[in-house]
């Protein structure tokens, strides 16, 4: 249960709140589940995870040995303490309720429900004028994470963009945007939650840094991490011999 009496700073907003805690995986994870027991009076009970509440479960609804491996509970603010809640308990519709990792044929259904929520909402990108697939030329800022793309008639837009990663037209492999040594620290702390994801849902290929693909498995994990991360579309920006996958976050007419 959190601790209204302790105190802890908060990194980020600079104020101090009362301490809860929180698995590893809530706080370094994403859209992972979220599980409490409410208690009368304490807005921040201790939380876990699906993967830690399968182990509950698992040993009969008590905390052991055993439902206590990998817990590893961290101390965090009660700021925190939300913002970790409303990022992990959202999750995508076919792991809803689910507490066990995908099976080989549920992580193909699941993948596959993924990439056509992307193809939505690229679709519904194109009928709001920011037609993806009509660009004739990108612009990608690293510094501030801003895609520009132009139009035939010279009109732009732009876009909060994310690397989610790039597939290697010379070697044929996926390597994701937290491997990638020219992301920021921010960069890659955003993006290395779809890691954990991975590991409590049981898809490997989120896991690994980089492995053997095609280009259509570039898009596949760039619809897993747009469903995941929240992104409202994603484009494939061409380099010499790479392909740079990008999570676009909104989509604004340039200034």
């Amino acid at each position: 249960m959190s601790e209204p009496e302790t105190k802890v700073a908060c990194g980020e907003r600079g104020t101090t709140t009362a301490a809860t805690y929180l698995c590893r995986h809530l706080s370094n994870g994403v859209a992972v589940g979220f599980h409490s027991f409410p208690r009368e009076g304490d807005p921040w009970p201790d939380a876990w995870c699906d993967a830690c509440h399968a182990r509950f479960l698992a040993a009969g609804g008590e905390w052991t040995e055993a439902s206590e491996a990998g817990l590893e509970m961290q101390l965090v603010c009660a700021y925190c303490y939300e913002r970790f809640r409303d990022r992990n308990q959202r999750v995508p519709p076919e792991l809803d309720g689910r507490l066990s990792s995908l099976s080989a044929d549920e992580a193909r259904l699941f993948v596959h429900a993924a990439v056509h929520r992307l193809q939505e909402k690229q679709t519904a990108a194109a009928r709001a004028g920011f037609d993806l697939a009509a660009a004739k030329r990108w612009h990608y800022e690293s510094d501030d994470q801003r895609l520009t793309l132009t139009r035939a008639d010279g009109s732009r837009f732009q876009a909060a963009a994310r690397l989610a990663g790039s597939f290697s037209t010379t070697t044929s492999t996926w390597l994701w945007g937290w491997a990638n040594e020219s992301q920021s620290e921010t960069e890659v702390r955003e993006l290395h939650r779809l890691q954990t994801f991975g590991k409590i849902r049981g898809l490997d290929q989120l896991v690994s840094a980089q492995w053997t693909a095609t280009e259509y498995d570039g898009w596949e994990m760039t619809a897993v991490a747009a469903d995941v991360l929240g992104a409202r579309a994603a484009y494939r920006a061409p380099t010499d011999h790479l392909y740079l996958f990008l999570l676009l976050m909104d989509l604004v007419p340039a200034t």
